[in-house]
């Protein structure tokens, strides 16, 4: 997600729209529980920037503290 943030986007956005736009990927939809041999879809940066700063912010704690929990994320993405 890193090579993929611009000076106009977070890496927060990009991670949410990356999962958005490949959910089927990640166990139980959460970021941090990428599938092995997926291929992402990379959105463009324009769908990228459709995804409010602030909210990617809270989703990506919101998702870490699920993961640390071994809960069941039910939230978000596009």
């Amino acid at each position: 997600a890193q090579r993929y943030t611009t000076p106009d986007t977070t890496i927060q956005q990009v991670i949410l729209a990356i999962v958005g736009t490949n959910s089927q990927a990640f166990t139980q939809g959460n970021l941090n529980g990428l599938k092995t041999g997926e291929r992402l879809r990379i959105p463009s940066s324009d769908e990228v920037k459709k995804v409010p700063e602030e909210l990617a912010r809270g989703e990506v704690e919101a998702h870490d503290l699920a993961w640390r929990n071994k809960e069941e994320i039910k939230h978000v993405l596009l």
